[in-house]
């Protein structure tokens, strides 16, 4: 029976969450620290199942000889703890795991078996931990993914947990004796609440590298159990605080990676687009469990959250009186008469249509879809949040996080303000702007030499460089690859070519378009690759080619060149995409589909030697300056915490009241800018001419100079006919 696992087999086709490794094993270091590891298996914690079952764990090995999981051993309770969900397994040794480096990744998968007609077991949940951190101290006690991804939950929706611990007695030599948790005190416990891509966690980690290093104090990053190694590698160097990793469940690039989520991603739809805004928390609400625990467990002095886990924090905030700073990085979402949630693609040509498309993207619109996607009735929803905490009911006809500003949640955005296009009127007096927040890697100092390589003999034979980057973003590598050639062949001057394809697993592309990278990478015009430091790759370029996130844009405009947006566009990024052109680094974005029509031309603008869009970069680029940001929000986080207080609901419905109250006085303003990107000619959907500004005017006109001189000279007109004679065309 424990040698087959079809129930497990069943549960990889349901739920696919293990299939998807959330850790990687590393390259393994010296030979010597292959050591024969022994392990006790203690306790099974809360585990959701009847009294009559028994719990059985099952221990596999990774590593990067052999990424498929081997199995090791499987070990079955033997007994149950009386009135509580805890299964013990008393051992009469250690288990012996056998040979493995610290790189490796073992993986848990605990089961229940019982016995009705025959024994079966069902698959609870999984745990992945790298060895040296599950000997890193004395015990270990991991957290479960169950299904969907999220924690494992058992009675009264508290964690489930496995108990581990390495055998001291037979402890390997060669590798660091585990530790005691260090028992020290701090100025201040911050809890930092995050979910999303990898752009949504790296300014939260290098918030935590600030408060550690330079107001030494203790961090909690509350995150997937994707980012735990990039977190812990960022807690290695910190030498006056102290970061440390929770997990909240989850794997959102899974999540994105799926059939139905790249169709959502991909569509052009203002409509689709409002849909998955009014939806961008509702996807986090399951990790509530999770943060909550972790809250209450560990009492943190203030919790600061992200955009996706607004409502989460917020609950927990009012449940546990912990004062909540929002960290925002996506501003749009915050309310204003100046600017639009969603950025418009599509334009109507008739009243009527742009009615109705401003019903759907404005913020009003976007309020009452957002309290229907979170107050829905099946699933999670925010009411049965806050009632599993005894918390009264949000009333009808607001949200949340429009009931937060008025309670004077202090919100700090981390963003240039100048690259913003200003502050907004009418933004609450507790929302502030900082400056971009970056983190970089010390110990990378230069490209490894596939780029430089690549650079230098781009350079020698006289060649522009021009760079592609979709971050995670789901854009398929035949675009990718098929519009990089685009460029390479026609642009001018003859650009070499850097397309970044990320860490996805490889895509089949044509054999035609196969054929043309080849022929490319011949020429020294055409580099794939993968991952590199942003920091130090965009400086290098003459154009970038960005997919318009935070951190990629931010990258972009402190490198001084011009920007193309194009992409997805998803949600913020069609927001930065126009806000490129309003800063005139850029002639605006376009969708991924429609990108080919203008790559060409565009591309070509932007390598003609002092162009408007270089010229504007770089000033740009010298307003922002080769700060990190890292000290200022730091700095900026330690003065709002003096006057955070926890989210109370009955004094945010006075205070609205009042705000409504002073509202009907005093007139709206109108929106100041537009956000709709500045097209240097008519846009496809478009049902006439759009006006020109002078500047849209001078750049249209170089373009066209390009591509007349391109076509060559014009043909010469026909000899004028005989008026007798009657042609046909």
């Amino acid at each position: 029976f424990f040698e087959s696992s079809p129930s497990r087999v069943l549960f990889f086709f349901k739920m696919g969450n293990v299939e998807m490794s959330l850790l990687e094993p590393e390259k393994p270091g010296a030979d010597d620290t292959n050591q024969r590891l022994f392990l006790w298996v203690k306790e099974a914690i809360n585990m959701p199942i009847g009294r009559l079952s028994t719990v059985s764990i099952t221990i596999s090995k990774r590593s990067q000889v052999n990424p498929k999981n081997v199995e090791l051993c499987t070990i079955q309770s033997v007994r149950h703890e009386k009135h509580t969900k805890n299964f013990v397994f008393d051992q009469e040794s250690p288990l012996d795991l056998g040979h493995m480096y610290p790189e490796d990744v073992l993986d848990f998968s605990v089961y229940e078996c019982k016995k009705r007609l025959t024994w079966t077991r069902n698959l609870l949940g999984t745990a992945e931990w790298r060895v040296r951190n599950l000997v890193h101290r004395p015990s270990a006690k991991m957290t479960l993914n169950g299904s969907d991804d999220l924690l494992l939950l058992g009675k009264d929706r508290e964690l489930s947990f496995l108990e581990v611990a390495p055998c001291m007695d037979n402890f390997p030599q060669r590798w660091p004796r585990p530790s005691p948790e260090p028992d020290e005190s701090y100025p201040h416990h911050i809890m930092l609440i995050t979910r999303g891509t990898r752009g949504d966690i790296q300014p939260f980690v290098a918030l935590a590298e600030g408060l550690a290093n330079i107001l030494g104090w203790k961090v909690t990053i509350c995150s997937e159990m994707r980012y735990k190694d990039k977190i812990k590698k960022a807690a290695k160097p910190v030498t006056s605080g102290r970061i440390q990793f929770r997990p909240s469940g989850g794997d959102t690039s899974k999540k994105i990676e799926s059939t139905v989520s790249k169709m959502a991603m991909n569509s052009k739809s203002d409509t689709m687009q409002a849909l998955m805004l009014s939806r961008s928390e509702v996807e986090f609400f399951g990790c509530e469990p999770a943060v909550f625990y972790w809250a209450k467990t560990m009492r943190p002095d203030v919790m600061i959250y992200g955009f996706t886990v607004a409502s989460v924090a917020m609950v927990c905030s009012e449940a546990l009186s912990i004062p909540a700073i929002g960290f925002i990085l996506q501003p749009t979402v915050l309310h204003s008469v100046e600017y639009d949630p969603v950025v418009r693609l599509n334009h109507s040509k008739t009243s009527v249509g742009r009615k109705l498309r401003n019903a759907k993207t404005s913020h009003h619109g976007l309020n009452s879809l957002k309290m229907l996607m979170e107050n829905f009735p099946l699933g999670t929803n925010l009411r049965k949040m806050r009632s599993a905490h005894s918390l009264p009911r949000i009333p009808g006809g607001v949200s949340i996080d429009l009931l937060a500003a008025d309670d004077g949640s202090p919100v700090l955005v981390p963003i240039n303000e100048d690259a913003f296009g200003g502050r907004p009127a009418d933004w609450p007096e507790t929302a502030e702007f900082t400056d971009f927040i970056f983190q970089a890697d010390q110990s990378v100092t230069g490209l490894e030499p596939l780029y430089a390589d690549f650079i230098r003999q781009a350079r020698d034979a006289g060649r522009p460089l021009v760079l592609m980057a979709f971050s995670s973003m789901p854009v398929p590598t035949e675009n990718i690859l098929s519009t990089a050639c685009l460029i390479a062949e026609l642009a001018r001057p003859d650009p070499a070519v850097i397309a970044m394809l990320g860490a996805r697993e490889p895509e089949p592309i044509s054999s035609a378009l196969q054929r043309r990278v080849d022929q490319l990478k011949a020429n020294g015009q055409l580099l794939e690759g993968r991952a590199a430091p942003f920091n130090l790759l965009l400086p290098e370029m003459d154009c970038n080619i960005i997919h318009g996130g935070l951190g990629t844009t931010a990258e972009a405009l402190r490198a001084g060149k011009p920007i193309l947006v194009t992409g997805t566009l998803l949600m913020d990024q069609r927001f930065w995409g126009a806000q490129m052109c309003n800063l005139r680094v850029g002639p605006g974005c376009c969708h991924i589909d429609e990108f080919d029509k203008y790559a060409v031309p565009w591309v070509t603008e932007a390598l003609r030697p002092d162009n408007e869009w270089l010229v504007n970069a770089q000033e740009m680029s010298r307003k922002m300056g080769t700060l990190d940001g890292v000290e200022l929000n730091a700095r900026a986080m330690e003065r709002v915490l003096q006057t955070a207080t926890p989210f109370n609901l009955e004094r945010a419905k006075s205070k609205r009241t009042e705000l409504q109250t002073q509202s009907k006085i005093i007139e709206q303003k109108p929106k100041r800018r537009s956000m709709k990107p500045m097209r240097t000619w008519r846009h496809p959907h478009h049902g006439r001419e759009r006006s020109e500004s002078r500047d849209s005017q001078v750049i249209r006109e170089n373009l066209e100079n390009h591509l007349n001189m391109a076509a060559g000279p014009e043909p010469a007109p026909p000899e004028a006919a005989d008026p007798g004679e009657v042609t046909r065309s």
